[in-house]
């Protein structure tokens, strides 16, 4: 359990600081334009406050309960860091043809 814990917790922290960055490893960078990118990386941040937290204690959650919850704000923040690239890939392609 202790490793699981230790695992989480170093993930939750590659997250952070990846909010903190601006690029996701695996994904790329968080969205283009201001108030996107905002969103996106608040998503990021939450996910991984979530996950770097111990469950149990001072913590009324779980490590499941974090994992859930940090699963819930980490998904849809990558599925708009993809649709944003994705449409900076068009919008760019678009205005070089």
């Amino acid at each position: 359990m202790i490793v699981a814990v230790f695992i989480q917790a170093v993930i939750g922290i590659i997250l952070f600081a990846s909010a903190m960055q601006g690029y996701l490893m695996g994904v790329g960078r968080l969205g283009y334009g201001a108030l996107q990118e905002i969103v996106i990386r608040a998503l990021i941040l939450i996910a991984g406050l979530l996950l770097a937290l111990p469950g149990g204690g001072m913590v009324p959650l779980s490590q499941w309960e974090l994992i859930g919850l940090a699963a819930a704000a980490l998904v849809p923040g990558v599925l708009m860091a993809r649709l944003s690239q994705r449409h900076h890939r068009r919008s760019q392609s678009a205005s070089v043809a």
